[in-house]
């Protein structure tokens, strides 16, 4: 009988190792945690702050689903269970978040948000690295103040980074605040994403730049009304089979082509009437274009400005 319990025994210790080896660096938020405060262990299970490149923070049912990182905090991604509440996790002043492994898994089947937040100092920043993504059925929001300091709130995608098919709000800087600015740098892609420029630009305008070899994929990029937005594309970026459009208002938007390599593709150019209806205008070849040669980017206009620098 002895010689029985002992397998049994190794048995038991290997499957509890395996059970700690994916728990070791992950923590799951509380039912009933004691407040919305991201750093307080207590307000995790097990009761640790997940904080650092190996972690994945989990969300499921909450009574507390506004929750609010106040230091930096790098992870390896963060996971929404199915059924999970929808939460908001904002990034506070001066305060970054680095999403660095897998990235953002919503399996809730609810929207879920992060926010960007901005005060009369600063403004919270988020980053994606290496192949991170940004997800489904997440909202991101750069958040702007009526007055701010000289940092924006910034959401910046970097190496093979992915904007999933994310949606992202870049809000303009109302009275004398810092507009929100969005950054694709190496090889990240704006995916299958949606991106708005929004919101009355006081002295500051939203932003969207694409660096380095960074791709617009099939991202759809909305300049909207009054915002005084821009979408910029420096060194080899590309537009890829992005469509972007300029909406019909004096200080709508502008695009900027201002990519180092020349490219022979064409593009088609067309232009929303304000009844909403798209006219072609012209196909043209660039002397700069982004696009790569197999690529057709889709810009909507209705005034502002295109320009191939």
């Amino acid at each position: 009988m002895k010689a029985s319990i002992f397998p049994c025994a190794i048995v038991l210790t290997v499957a509890l190792g395996a059970l700690n080896a994916v728990y070791a660096d992950s923590a799951t938020w509380n039912l009933n945690p004691t407040s919305g405060d991201w750093t307080t262990a207590a307000n995790w299970t097990p009761a640790t702050v997940p904080n650092g490149p190996s972690y994945t923070a989990t969300f499921a049912s909450s009574g507390v689903t506004d929750v609010s990182i106040r230091a930096l905090v790098q992870l390896d991604g963060i996971v929404f269970d199915v059924g999970a509440d929808a939460f908001i996790i904002s990034n506070t002043p001066r305060v970054v978040l680095t999403i660095s492994g897998v990235g953002i898994t919503n399996n809730s089947g609810v929207l879920q948000n992060f926010v960007n937040q901005q005060n009369l100092r600063s403004g919270g920043q988020l980053y994606f690295t290496n192949g991170a993504t940004a997800g489904d059925s997440v909202i991101y929001t750069n958040q702007t103040a009526e007055r701010s300091g000289t940092i924006f709130p910034l959401i910046q995608f970097e190496d093979n980074s992915t904007a999933g098919t994310a949606q992202f709000i870049n809000m303009a800087g109302g009275g004398f605040s810092r507009a929100g600015v969005i950054e694709f740098q190496g090889n990240s892609t704006a995916g299958n994403g949606t991106f708005q420029n929004t919101g009355v630009s006081g002295q500051n305008s939203p932003e969207i730049n694409f660096r380095d070899q960074a791709s617009a994929g099939e991202a759809v990029i909305t300049n909207e009304e009054s915002t005084s937005s821009f979408v910029t594309f420096y060194d080899n970026s590309t537009a890829d089979h992005a469509t972007i459009t300029n909406e019909a208002h004096f200080g709508g938007g502008f695009v900027f082509f201002t990519t180092t390599q020349p490219q022979q593709t064409r593009q088609s150019l067309t232009k929303a009437t304000p009844l909403g209806m798209v006219t072609p205008i012209s196909t043209i070849p660039p002397p700069q274009a982004t696009a790569s040669s197999s690529s057709m980017v889709l810009l909507l206009l209705v005034s502002d400005m295109v320009s191939w620098a």
